[in-house]
């Protein structure tokens, strides 16, 4: 039986259970999928070497153990557009974290799936595809100019390196751009982040004539007219908003784009006070459920062999069985959360 888990603290809110288990028993695969809470690093480490020991095909890493995964992997690939390349590298420049361990002989080889996540996420959502033009499926993915991130945690580098990637192999191994933004602005509580991920972008990315990245710090409170009207993608990668959590965002969208879209990758509450807002006024938004699942699908392929879409991503003419795949867990994570 093929085994994986995912490791963090606390750990026992974990909806990933919930998403692989669904596709072993979608695919009839005899495997299982369970939480795991590590104490520290220390006791982290342990639980890594009981998993090598005891024959795991893999695990998730979360919260705080991403970078101390990323110190312990023996080698690193990333994960192409649609999720089923595998391409060693040197070193993971950007997020500097990794979400997902693939064992192999022994040796652990580490991943992050969460730009994959975002970027799946908002295409399914709005039917886009950086593949496809493809008439009553996919319509070309536009020009995002100006983008937005509130955060500047692991979600937020990885999804800020993933947006500012001049080229990434697409379907047939060769490179294309996916997102073509003028300006990155980040906005966070804490100065020091901002600016230490902007200057790790900044290495990176070689921004073409009027292009730019840019921090923007907010001291000790979000402002409720910290968005600039120009912006055309609004993310937010921070925890405000979350179920349980007394803050909420407090922003005035009155004056930004018709066009605007608003991703809040919290999944709990399906639609936060942020998508609310938006929503009230007419802007597209994509909720956080969506990246939640888009982000475990290279993770279950790592860990038993399977991918668990079945080719819409290659195939448009398949987007309506995957559309009842994707509303069916989310039916199941929504019965969980409620």
């Amino acid at each position: 039986m093929m085994k994986a888990a995912v490791i963090g603290n606390p750990i026992k809110h974990s909806r990933s259970p919930l998403i692989h288990n669904y596709w072993l028993r979608k695919n009839k695969i005899e495997g299982s999928y369970e939480t795991i809470e590590a104490e520290d690093e220390k006791d982290f480490e342990n639980v890594v070497d009981r998993l090598v020991e005891t024959g795991y095909s893999g695990f998730n890493i979360t919260v705080p153990f991403k970078g101390k995964a990323l110190e312990l992997c023996d080698s690193i690939s990333i994960i192409d557009n649609i999720g089923n390349g595998e391409r060693p590298v040197e070193n993971l420049i950007g997020p500097k974290s990794i979400n997902i361990i693939k064992i192999v002989d022994g040796k652990l080889v580490g991943f992050s799936s969460d730009f994959h996540g975002f970027n799946l996420a908002v295409n399914h959502k709005l039917k886009y595809s950086p593949f496809y033009e493809f008439k009553g499926f996919f319509k070309k993915i536009p020009n995002y100019k100006n983008v937005t991130i509130i955060g500047a945690g692991g979600a937020a580098r990885a999804i800020a390196y993933g947006l500012t990637l001049k080229t990434v192999p697409d379907i047939k191994g060769a490179t294309s751009s996916l997102w073509h933004i003028n300006t990155l602005e980040v906005i966070n509580r804490s100065e020091n982040k901002a600016k230490d991920l902007v200057e790790e972008i900044s290495e990176i990315y070689i921004p073409s004539e009027h292009e730019t990245v840019r921090t923007k710090f907010v001291n000790k409170k979000l402002a409720t007219n910290c968005i600039n009207s120009d912006c055309d993608i609004l993310i937010n990668c921070s925890s405000i908003g979350m179920e349980g959590q007394t803050k909420n965002f407090d922003l005035d969208l009155s004056s930004c784009k018709k066009k605007l879209i608003v991703m809040d990758i919290v999944y709990s509450p399906r639609k936060t006070k942020l998508l609310e807002n938006a929503n009230s006024l007419g802007f597209e938004i994509v909720g956080g459920l969506g990246m939640l699942v888009f982000q475990a699908i290279p993770a279950f392929k790592a860990f038993y062999g399977v991918n668990p879409d079945p080719g819409v991503l290659a195939n448009p003419s398949e987007r309506n069985i995957f559309d009842n795949q994707i509303e069916e867990i989310f039916n199941i994570l929504d019965k969980d959360l409620t």
